[in-house]
């Protein structure tokens, strides 16, 4: 009935249709789900906020303290003009987590400030959650001239840095 020859085609033929009955029937029994997602990240945003103008300790009614804060609010700049010893400059100041995700916020650091003029803010570490707000104790930023300054000095202008990262 069967040669030699013809016995493995025989075989192939069979186990060919063995598979195929078998994944007919594994088509009929089995489902396959999907699952759709979409992913948004946060956004970070942290700003200055002015919250009045300038205050002055300002005896010989000598010297100004202007400050700026850019329009984005990621910078300040303050100038300092007519400055004696003794002389404070307060400025009102909050900084806004305007972002979606919490950060971490530390600082500041003042860039460009000659060391007669002394910050009079101890360092902040904080965590500042969506739409928080870190307001500066007392009057805010405070700056005040030591008796050690120069007679005649220019004016100083400079500005702070703070920093700001998502909380991980």
């Amino acid at each position: 009935m069967f040669t030699k020859k013809s016995l493995p085609i025989t075989l192939a033929l069979v186990l060919l249709i063995a598979l195929g009955t078998l994944g007919l029937g594994y088509g009929f029994w089995s489902e396959s789900l999907q699952i759709n997602g979409t992913v948004s990240t946060g956004n970070l945003d942290v700003a200055f906020v002015a919250t009045g103008p300038a205050t002055e300790y300002d005896p010989g009614d000598a010297a100004t303290c202007v400050f700026a804060i850019d329009p984005n609010g990621n910078s300040m700049q303050v100038t300092i003009e007519g400055a004696y010893p003794w002389y404070e400059c307060n400025i009102p100041v909050s900084v806004v987590n305007n972002g979606t995700v919490p950060v971490n916020f530390s600082g500041p650091t003042a860039v460009s400030l000659p060391p007669w003029l002394g910050l009079q803010l101890a360092s902040i570490s904080t965590t500042l959650a969506p739409g928080g707000t870190l307001a500066f104790q007392g009057s805010g930023l405070s700056f005040a001239v030591a008796e050690t300054a120069p007679e005649g000095a220019p004016a100083v202008t400079f500005h702070l840095e703070f920093f700001a990262e998502q909380v991980h």
